[in-house]
């Protein structure tokens, strides 16, 4: 897939925040967005989302040793 180029703040990098264990049994990731305008060194927050699973819903719900068995 072919993106279209933001030449409004064509750099950029990307933060993760990780929360191993929140309250109710899920784990999530925030990653924010941030951007530049060309030849600026000050970054601002463009976008951000949060990604939250089940606390060990890892290998499709299995732990890693019972994947060998499978």
């Amino acid at each position: 897939m072919v993106g279209i180029p933001d030449l409004a703040t064509p750099f950029g990098f990307a933060s993760f925040d990780v929360v191993p264990a929140e309250p109710g049994g899920t784990t999530s990731i925030t990653v924010t967005h941030y951007g530049a305008a060309l030849g600026s060194p000050v970054y601002s927050p463009l976008d951000q989302f949060i990604m939250r699973r089940p606390v060990g819903a890892r290998h499709g719900g299995r732990h890693p040793a019972q994947l060998a068995r499978a």
